[in-house]
């Protein structure tokens, strides 16, 4: 089992499972919605291959981070337990093959607000 850990500005956190794969970005066509000024549309993506878990940026204006790198867009890096992973403003934690407690757990379509971008109203 792997999950991200989820770090907003807000200093809220939750935990996202991962399944075989899950995309990142402002567009409510993504797994996790990141409304952010410095997220794109369709900003990022983690896919499973067997046991491994792959970043990939999808070609985003400001990039996608693991470990304090600018990845390369188009070009899959494998995540260890304990990369960081940095969005926009919200940084990701990734961990493989341990236990997700309760605290405030989740799985897909998950909307996340930034400090400084206002939930739309319905």
């Amino acid at each position: 089992m792997a999950y991200l850990e989820l770090h907003t500005l807000n200093a809220s956190r939750r935990q996202l499972t991962l399944g075989d794969s899950m995309s990142f970005g402002r567009n409510e066509d993504n797994d996790v919605i990141l409304i952010d000024d410095g997220v794109s549309r369709h900003h990022a993506r983690i896919t499973r291959r067997g046991e491994r878990f792959l970043l990939e940026d999808l070609s985003s204006s400001n990039g996608t981070f693991l470990k304090k790198q600018r990845l390369e867009a188009g070009r899959p890096s494998e995540l260890a337990d304990g990369d960081e992973i940095q969005i926009g403003s919200h940084r990701l934690v990734f961990h493989l093959y341990r236990f997700i407690s309760n605290a405030k757990a989740a799985s897909r379509a998950v909307s996340v607000w930034s400090a400084n971008v206002a939930p739309a109203v319905a």
